[in-house]
C-alpha cells in the first residue's frame, strides 16, 4: 500500500449526515500512513457542521503526521463554500484527486 487513502463524499454534508463523514474519516485516519484525500467533487451542500468536521479532521491528521488534502474542483459547491467561509487558508484544497495525491509529503 502506498499510504494514501481517498475518502469520497457525495450529496449533502450537514447535521443529518455528519456522523457518516465523521465515522468514515476516523477509519481513514486509522488506515492511512501518509495521505488522506477527502474528495468533495460530488458534494452538493456543506453546512457549518461539515466545515467544522473538515477542520477537525485536518487537525487530527496533523496530530498523526498525516497530510490531508481536500479535492474540490474549481466551480464546485464545496470549493465555493470553502472560499466563502474563510477557511481557504486553513484547509489544503486541490483541484482534483490526482493533484491532491501529488501533494503527499
Amino acid at each position: 500500500m502506498d499510504g494514501n487513502l481517498i475518502l469520497r463524499a457525495a450529496g449533502e454534508i450537514d447535521g443529518d449526515t455528519i456522523r457518516l463523514l465523521d465515522d468514515a474519516a476516523a477509519k481513514a485516519i486509522e488506515s492511512a500512513s501518509a495521505l488522506v484525500v477527502v474528495d468533495l467533487t460530488d458534494v452538493t451542500f456543506i453546512g457549518s457542521t461539515g466545515l467544522n468536521e473538515l477542520l477537525a479532521v485536518t487537525e487530527e491528521c496533523r496530530a498523526r503526521e498525516l497530510t490531508l488534502v481536500i479535492a474540490a474542483p474549481p466551480g464546485s459547491v464545496a470549493r465555493r463554500i470553502v472560499e466563502i467561509s474563510g477557511l481557504w487558508d486553513h484547509l489544503a484544497v486541490a483541484d482534483s484527486v490526482s493533484e491532491a495525491i501529488s501533494r503527499r509529503r
